[in-house]
């Protein structure tokens, strides 16, 4: 799948958090996220709730979860959830971090175990008749490093890396890629990038399996997606846009 499933457009963020209201008008959301930022100023604080920050939302927070699980929404997260406490962002149905640390990287890069599960939350929900809210919190493109790469772009791509059934790797060269304008032309810059938009192709076909499992599901024409990033890319003066 080379197309890119989601055209958005984009505007620099001035401020340092965010406000997002979503009137709700159809059955069911499926939210796509590179993870949940919900509550974190940009680079102010700098702090996520893992073993290094312990940062965590006010008691009396009341998450997009929350409301919705209150207003009868079978709601499910899979992948990244980098927030808490859980009874601030509580969901009916949960694959993250905090239910099997030792899956964190397959809930949030294997793109068909995220399908499989989401398969198995919708099948959850047949014989239920309330909308859903669904969470999808994929780590690709974050940086990663180690043995797998600057961006984790070689794990699962085959070998001693092992198989992501799903996925069909897309690599790229330095000259093809486009720089931008305030991250220096070098050739490790251009190498980086590379290794990036291996990893954004994993993400990329990850939506689209997910689209294709919602047609499956008859429930893509009464579906909102929204899909978001909590910053930019890795580089000088991106990762707050």
């Amino acid at each position: 799948m080379k197309e890119l499933y989601l055209e958005l457009g984009g505007k620099e963020i001035q401020r340092q958090y965010i406000i997002i209201i979503i009137i709700i008008i159809i059955n069911t959301i499926i939210i796509i996220s590179i993870s949940i930022i919900i509550n974190i100023f940009c680079r102010l604080v700098d702090g996520l709730e893992h073993g290094t920050h312990h940062f965590r939302s006010f008691d009396d927070v009341r998450s997009l979860s929350m409301i919705l699980g209150k207003a009868g929404y079978r709601t499910g997260i899979i992948g990244k959830k980098h927030v808490a406490p859980d009874y601030v962002y509580p969901f009916d149905y949960s694959k993250t971090e905090f239910d099997d640390p030792g899956m964190s990287m397959q809930f949030g890069r294997n793109i068909t175990l995220i399908k499989e599960l989401t398969e198995e939350f919708l099948d959850g929900c047949k014989n239920d008749s309330s909308p859903i809210f669904l969470y999808i919190g994929f780590r690709d493109p974050h940086r990663c490093g180690g043995p797998h790469g600057a961006f984790c772009e070689v794990w699962g791509s085959g070998g001693e890396h092992g198989v992501i059934p799903d996925w069909k790797p897309q690599y790229y060269k330095p000259e093809e890629v486009k720089v931008p304008y305030n991250v220096p032309d070098t050739p490790a810059a251009r190498d980086d990038l590379t290794k990036q938009y291996t990893s954004i192709s994993r993400l990329d076909q990850g939506i689209g399996l997910l689209v294709e499992l919602f047609k499956k599901h008859g429930l893509i024409n009464d579906t909102l997606i929204v899909y978001f990033s909590d910053n930019g890319i890795p580089f000088p003066g991106e990762t707050c846009f």
